[in-house]
């Protein structure tokens, strides 16, 4: 087989180290009522920024906008398409919902909606 080649000096051996299957059985006992100290864990801001940001942009869907979105998974079941005719109530709807989106202006939940659908593919 191959032979490891010799370490130099400098090379330091990386070594796993065994970890005891209890760690609060080293921790020394807690004598005093002081109340412990938490570190912050690294992801903790990172969730409560994007906590804080999604209920700023929980947009409500309105009854009307969930009602032409019913209509719109109707037409697609129909025809196959999500292309509704222009001159339409529908049509003119898919058209503003497709303006929104590249204006970065559709409510979350709205694009999760149409994305969830195939709307933008």
């Amino acid at each position: 087989g191959a032979e490891t080649p010799p370490r130099r000096a400098h090379e330091k051996r990386i070594t796993r180290q065994k970890l005891p299957s209890n760690p609060q059985a080293d921790a020394p006992p807690i004598t005093t009522m002081e109340p412990l100290q938490r570190r912050a864990k690294p992801g903790r801001a990172w969730a409560r920024a994007s906590k804080q940001f999604h209920a700023a942009n929980a947009v409500q869907l309105s009854a009307d906008w969930l009602g032409r979105f019913a209509e719109l998974l109707t037409y697609r079941q129909r025809k196959g398409t999500f292309a509704a005719p222009p001159d339409t109530e529908l049509g003119r709807w898919i058209k503003h919902q497709r303006q929104q989106h590249s204006m970065n202006k559709l409510p979350v939940a709205a694009r999760a909606r149409l994305a969830g659908c195939g709307f933008f593919e």
